[in-house]
């Protein structure tokens, strides 16, 4: 299962800056390892009520994107893998 440290390292990796809110989403969806976009969504504006929808929408297609989460009927935390050394 991806943690969510992992996310964050893959992330930083790609050039993403990790900011206070952007943390506090990988930690809620990684907390929550499955549900759907409201679910996951509202569980974050109770923790920081500033924190948009099309935010969270957009972190979770950054997540799908680098194979942290899938989208199956809401979204669920893969099994991390490691990567083979280059």
């Amino acid at each position: 299962m991806w943690t969510s440290m992992d996310m964050i390292r893959e992330l930083k990796n790609r050039g993403k800056r990790i900011t206070k809110q952007r943390k506090l989403m990988v930690e809620v969806i990684a907390e929550k390892k499955a549900g759907g976009f409201k679910e996951i969504y509202y569980e974050i504006c109770r923790r920081d009520p500033n924190i948009g929808q099309a935010t969270v929408y957009r972190m979770l297609l950054t997540l799908e994107e680098i194979g942290a989460i899938q989208r199956v009927q809401g979204y669920v935390v893969n099994e991390l893998y490691e990567k083979p050394a280059v």
